[in-house]
């Protein structure tokens, strides 16, 4: 590769739909992000998400352009990967106390599922002043435990085994 020519970055995949197809990219109030067409979530940025949680304007105009939107529900605990390097991503608690579980790269942003972006701008507008940070060290586990670290890949394959179980059972 020539030094001199500019370095393409991937384009981000989804980390829910089978298949894992291409992000469309999405100006949501001049914050970048990335829309799936299939499920419809969102992958934003890390520096994105931190402006807008701080913006409120933006977040008015966000939660008009994204108008309401069918939540995606979760019927099982799954890991997904992150759509720009294919990492374990952690789950959390956006903000701590939302109760909107989120999927995070502590290196490169936020999953949201279908239905989350509006809910987690409609958490900051109603709570302004919760200065709580996005936590990047503590993933959620079923049943309120957490994990200090991001799980291996093989933490990920034993879990969904574990999880397959208690489903069968």
């Amino acid at each position: 590769m020539d030094p001199a020519s500019p370095v393409s970055t991937p384009t981000p995949r989804c980390p829910r739909c089978p298949g894992r197809p291409s992000l469309t990219p999405k100006s949501l109030s001049e914050i970048p992000a990335h829309r799936c067409e299939d499920c419809r979530g969102y992958w934003v940025s890390r520096e994105a998400l931190e402006g807008l949680m701080i913006d409120s304007a933006r977040q008015k105009k966000i939660s008009a352009a994204l108008g309401r939107s069918e939540r995606f529900v979760e019927t099982r605990v799954v890991y997904l990967q992150c759509p720009s390097c294919d990492g374990p991503m952690a789950r959390h608690n956006f903000r701590r106390v939302s109760g909107i579980t989120v999927d995070q790269c502590p290196g490169h942003g936020v999953w949201f599922d279908a239905g989350e972006l509006n809910d987690a701008v409609a958490y900051l507008r109603e709570h302004p002043s919760d200065d709580s940070p996005l936590p990047v060290d503590r993933i959620l586990l079923p049943g309120g435990g957490a994990l200090s670290k991001p799980p291996s890949k093989f933490e990920i394959v034993l879990g969904g085994i574990i999880g397959s179980l208690f489903n069968w059972w």
